[in-house]
């Protein structure tokens, strides 16, 4: 069963290194996007160039 306790810890705890996340491989992390578009669109684009600058990934056109 999963607590209000269970959920009460925050993503940027763990990427900053506050918190460790998972400790064990029978724990499950659970993560509720919400928030403005814009923020995943700014990710995204952040991801994307940092993938450029190291050659990693493969570019696909989507249109014709």
């Amino acid at each position: 069963m999963i607590t209000a306790e269970d959920c009460a810890l925050e993503l940027a705890r763990v990427v900053g290194g506050q918190h460790p996340g998972r400790t064990s491989d029978r724990q499950v992390s659970v993560f509720n996007s919400v928030g403005i578009g814009l923020e995943d669109a700014a990710v995204g684009r952040l991801l994307l160039d940092a993938a450029r600058e190291r050659g990693l990934g493969t570019e696909i056109t989507l249109s014709s």
